[in-house]
């Protein structure tokens, strides 16, 4: 008897925590999102997976999707206004929009494209490829990080030319877990996260 109350008791509290949330599903897109941001009762926008940017006018009944010209994971969101609003995700992908990312065009734009940097695959099981392109003649330092920071190897500290450059990471010897590439030039640093399986 203590079974059947318990398990009744359980079935309407569940009932009444569903009974406080609606479902709104961000169609058209189907992707899964990372982080929303509210600007009013009406006004948000949410990001994630494949670059995935959508908003909404009306409070998440009906959804929109934004180009935001990347195919990276995009983590998290911030809009100061209506207007000006910034991406940030994988890879070191930033992006900014100053007119609600709704123009016509392109709507989110890189935020100091200085150089561009990427990992591929990722997540991967013993090898990958970090691939960057340099604008112009720099410095180059390219390090790899564990989870607590500490530095497990540099695969480049030279000067380069502009161009497109690929470097090998062979992680066969390390343990699974989450490492950081870091991408050091004169015009600026960039760092991303990659994720090593087995």
């Amino acid at each position: 008897m203590k079974k059947i109350i318990f398990t009744l008791s359980l079935a309407l509290f569940a009932l009444i925590i569903h009974a406080q949330w609606q479902w709104q599903n961000p169609l058209p897109q189907g992707h899964d999102l990372k982080a929303v941001c509210f600007i009013n009762q009406n006004m948000d926008w949410a990001v994630g997976d494949f670059g995935t940017i959508v908003y909404t006018t009306d409070g998440g009944i009906t959804w929109e999707e934004q180009i935001s010209s990347t195919t990276y994971l995009l983590e998290d969101i911030c809009f100061t206004d209506q207007n000006n609003g910034w991406v940030v995700g994988g890879c070191g992908t930033i992006r900014h929009t100053i007119n609600g990312g709704i123009a016509d065009g392109e709507e989110f734009i890189i935020q100091n494209p200085k150089f561009n940097i990427q990992c591929y695959p990722n997540p991967f099981l013993k090898k990958t490829a970090i691939k960057y392109t340099l604008d112009k003649q720099s410095l180059v330092l390219l390090e790899i990080f564990d989870i607590k920071g500490q530095k497990i190897t540099s695969l480049v500290n030279e000067k380069q030319y502009a161009g497109k450059y690929q470097i090998e990471f062979d992680a066969s010897e390390l343990p699974a877990g989450i490492y950081f590439y870091s991408l050091k030039t004169s015009q600026g640093k960039q760092t991303g996260k990659m994720v090593l399986m087995r």
